[in-house]
């Protein structure tokens, strides 16, 4: 039975991924699966139950018996497979997507890791968290390095705008001053507009 199934799923995603990647877009009839809607959506979900999961090792040892012999053919790998085919289910976009192009990128392959289907999605999906997490903390980094660099560049403003202040209080005119001369006053003489002195400017 689990050789059964183990080809059921090989046979499902390969027939995915070549729809996917094909200009022709046709579906057969009398196609089971692809001729109705969502039901592939449905199967990737319950390809995702626990108890549902196959061994990875019986899941490699089928899909290498599918693989063309000739070595110029390319043909991607379980791992590849697997996650183009669960790229296109919404929820797991994102992190699907985010692992597939590391693998793609570092020629990186889980086959030998990986435990069973489900065990490849839980993976891809701690590794887009830990991917959003090395990204936070480089942005910390960054605004860390900006704060340090913020106190330098106030002390030069503050220094620049020092030197220019002393600079122009150098360089003004001097001020004039006003002197108002001090006048007695008699008792009985009010106090008014006219009992003080015109003032004298002192240059």
């Amino acid at each position: 039975m689990m050789i059964l199934d183990g080809c059921f799923v090989i046979e499902l995603f390969r027939k995915f991924v070549v729809r996917q990647t094909s200009d022709e877009k046709h579906v057969d009839g009398n196609d089971p699966i692809f001729r109705m809607d969502c039901m592939f959506q449905y199967l990737c979900h319950d390809l995702l139950l626990l108890e549902n999961q196959l061994p990875w090792f019986v899941l490699q040892h089928l899909y290498n018996l599918t693989l063309d012999p000739e070595p110029e053919k390319y043909s991607p790998s379980l791992t590849i497979l697997m996650l183009t085919a669960f790229t296109s289910q919404k929820p797991l976009n994102h992190s699907c997507d985010s692992y597939l192009g590391y693998v793609h990128e570092n020629k990186h392959d889980t086959n030998y890791n990986t435990l069973h289907i489900l065990d490849l999605i839980r993976t891809s999906t701690v590794f887009s968290f830990q991917e959003h997490i090395k990204e936070e903390k480089r942005r910390e980094k960054e605004e860390k390095k900006k704060r340090r660099k913020l106190p330098k560049i106030r002390k030069t403003i503050n220094n620049k705008s020092t030197s220019s202040a002393r600079a122009l209080l150098g360089n003004r005119p001097p001020q004039a001053q006003f002197h108002t001369p001090a006048q007695e006053i008699q008792p009985g003489q009010g106090i008014g507009p006219t009992s003080l002195g015109k003032p004298t400017c002192i240059n």
